[in-house]
């Protein structure tokens, strides 16, 4: 697996992936691309957007959507959305990704 910056081209496999997390009973959201793209996009075009996505053989498997945060003392990164295909959750995936924007 592997860990990597976010791409403007990776948002649409996001979506999906958002999608098929969050429609379901227990979250109960009704999802459909084309609002998840706009909804990642406007986080991806923030001007301190900080994001990861993680993929094994160019497959995307999840993603951390985060921005920078000016503060009196440091900076610091709020996360915004992050989420993890369905078939591959409990794995330490999303941990894989939080480490990774941890350490920028």
């Amino acid at each position: 697996m592997n860990v990597r910056k976010m791409k403007v081209g990776d948002i649409e496999k996001c979506a999906e992936i958002l999608c098929a997390v969050y429609n379901n009973e227990l979250w109960m959201c009704r999802w459909d691309k084309k609002t998840a793209v706009e909804y990642l996009t406007d986080f991806f075009e923030y001007k301190k957007f900080v994001g990861y996505i993680a993929e094994e053989d160019g497959k995307i498997l999840g993603g951390i959507f985060a921005h920078e945060k000016v503060w009196w003392n440091n900076s610091e990164v709020y996360v915004e959305e992050m989420f993890v295909n369905t078939d591959r959750q409990r794995m330490g995936i999303g941990q894989y990704c939080y480490i990774r924007l941890k350490s920028m």
